[in-house]
């Protein structure tokens, strides 16, 4: 072999092993960021329609609620039986899909929340009832172990 043959193939070792360095930490970066399971709150706390349970989740203000039925989109609720009946769970982020801002809590008596900065109002279930939002606000998965309600990962968008 000549001189010009190993200095390339030297040369694209060397870029080779300064792009797997670059990635691997990146990696690891990725893995580590997904959110542990969060517990919200013990599932007897939910004990009527319309329960409500603040808690934070990956950085944000997110909100359990304990609907009075399944909401159109199946999806957004988590069923579970609690006594021989179904009761439905759902969770997400209160950062307004419009710009960000965050939306009251529901209002006793429609069960939607309307966000203080332009209007967008959302059902219980988190759907866009009147924009100038578009997008509903952001799902979290839901599990019950035990007796406890917990938050474990942001739903994939729909």
């Amino acid at each position: 072999m000549n001189e010009t043959s190993d200095d390339r193939r030297r040369l694209l070792g060397s870029i080779a092993l300064g792009t797997a360095a670059v990635l691997l930490p990146s990696r690891a970066d990725a893995q580590s960021s997904v959110s542990p399971a969060v517990k919200i709150v013990p599932l007897s706390r939910l004990n009527k329609e319309f329960s409500l349970a603040e808690f934070m989740f990956d950085g944000s203000a997110a909100l359990l609620v304990r609907l009075s039925a399944p909401p159109p989109d199946r999806a957004r609720a988590l069923e579970v039986k609690v006594g021989g009946n179904s009761v439905f769970l759902t969770a997400f982020t209160r950062v307004c899909t419009h710009l960000g801002c965050t939306p009251a809590l529901p209002d006793a008596r429609t069960h939607q929340m309307v966000c203080p900065c332009h209007g967008s109002t959302y059902s219980a279930d988190g759907t866009v009832v009147k924009g100038p939002a578009q997008r509903s606000l952001s799902l979290i998965s839901l599990e019950v172990r035990g007796s406890d309600v917990y938050a474990v990962a942001a739903a994939p968008s729909s």
